[in-house]
């Protein structure tokens, strides 16, 4: 359980490092506004935590936001957290309003 924990906790810091990055970066071209940015994304549910309200995706890159890596989405309903499962295909969005990816939407892909 506490490797569990510390998984967790060191995928969530990599999260935030790397939305840091992907800010630093520009964004490839974003402009810096207060407008939430909205993002689409593929990729295979890893993980499901109900506890801490994420879903961990291994995705493919996110057109102008981040590179293909496998990281936790924090969720922005809970509801979202029944419609997955691990090994799930996935099309999803996520919102960055400049405090870090926030899942808004998921849907498994047609087998």
């Amino acid at each position: 359980m506490r490797l569990a924990l510390l998984c967790v906790v060191v995928l969530v810091l990599a999260s935030v490092s790397i939305t840091a990055s992907c800010k630093r970066s520009g964004a490839k071209g974003q402009a810096e506004s207060s407008e939430p940015r909205v993002f689409a994304g593929t990729g295979v549910v890893q993980n499901v935590d109900r506890r801490l309200g994420a879903i961990e995706i291994d995705h493919e890159e996110i057109k102008g936001y981040m590179p293909a890596m496998s990281m936790p989405y924090h969720i922005k309903d809970k509801s979202l957290l029944d419609k997955v499962a691990p090994g799930d295909k996935v099309n999803f969005k996520i919102e960055d309003s400049g405090f870090g990816p926030l899942l808004i939407e998921i849907d498994r892909q047609p087998s």
